[in-house]
This record gives C-alpha cells, sequence and structure tokens, in this order.
C-alpha cells in the first residue's frame, strides 16, 4: 500500500488544518489529527545538501529524508488569551537505505 500525507482543511473543525492521509490505490481518506497551524509542511532533505528543502526532489531518488513542521494550534484560545495557542515542533527521518 502507497499512503500520501498532505495537510488540508479539518473537516472535524472547519477554518483549521488537519494531517490527512491517502491511500494512493483507492482506498479511503480520513482526518488523522488536527488542528494545526497553517505553516505546518513537509519538508525534503536531498543527497548533496543539509538544509532540507520544500520542493519535492525531482527526480524522487534524489531524497534523503524527509522534515515534517508539525506546528500545533489549540483548539480554543486558553484563558486569559484571545488568539489559540500555537506550538511549533519540527522532526526529521532519515532514511537508512540510503549509501549516500
Amino acid at each position: 500500500q502507497q499512503v500520501r500525507y498532505r495537510f488540508a482543511p479539518s473537516s472535524a473543525l472547519p477554518g483549521r488544518v488537519a494531517l490527512w492521509p491517502e491511500v494512493l490505490n483507492g482506498g479511503p481518506s480520513e482526518e488523522l489529527a488536527a488542528p494545526f497551524d497553517s505553516s505546518a509542511r513537509f519538508a525534503f532533505y536531498v543527497v548533496g545538501s543539509t538544509v532540507a528543502q520544500s520542493a519535492v526532489p525531482s527526480p524522487r531518488s534524489l531524497t534523503r529524508g524527509v522534515e515534517i513542521h508539525l506546528d500545533g494550534m489549540s483548539e480554543t484560545a486558553p484563558a486569559g488569551s484571545t488568539d489559540p495557542k500555537r506550538v511549533q515542533l519540527t522532526t526529521s527521518i532519515f532514511f537508512k537505505n540510503r549509501r549516500d
């Protein structure tokens, strides 16, 4: 099974962003987690670079890893605040099957 993950509008929390897995061979697409800040995104490490780039590498075989910005946002504003709380979380995953 091949699965593509994307950040897209939430169906559970209108006006917010959610993480959606999409089964590429026609399976169901269900909202996995929400809410995220609009800055949540994926970036890609490519052969020969130590900095992640936002563009999908071409060809994809140059991909060394993935950086995921899981910038979260609270569902409601905390007590004493008028805006939801935003938390930044970034993690990187490097592919061990690469020899470069």
